[in-house]
């Protein structure tokens, strides 16, 4: 006899199917976790040369700029590549 979860989850959808990855959290873990190291890194310099906010302010605007280009480019490419795939899918059905 099966437990009652194993039913559950062998039932609820096919071993076949694709599932579908989406990098969302992945992508504002890694902008947070690179904000963070910036913020650490001018933290440090800040203590080390005396001048208190200034190395933070520098390196905490330079990670969100590099994040946000970064995410921005690549959004575009899995546009890009979702658009190839749709025209070449419409491409195959002779549309």
């Amino acid at each position: 006899m099966k437990p009652l979860l194993f039913k559950i989850r062998s039932g609820s959808a096919p071993s076949d199917e694709r599932v579908v990855r989406d990098d969302t959290v992945t992508r504002g873990m890694d902008l947070a976790l690179t904000v963070l190291l910036f913020l650490g890194i001018g933290w440090v310099l800040d203590r080390w040369l005396g001048t208190d906010p200034l190395f933070m302010i520098v390196f905490v605007t330079l990670a969100l700029v590099g994040g946000g280009a970064r995410l921005k480019y690549s959004y575009d490419e899995s546009m890009r590549r979702h658009e190839s795939e749709r025209a070449a899918k419409r491409a195959g059905d002779g549309r």
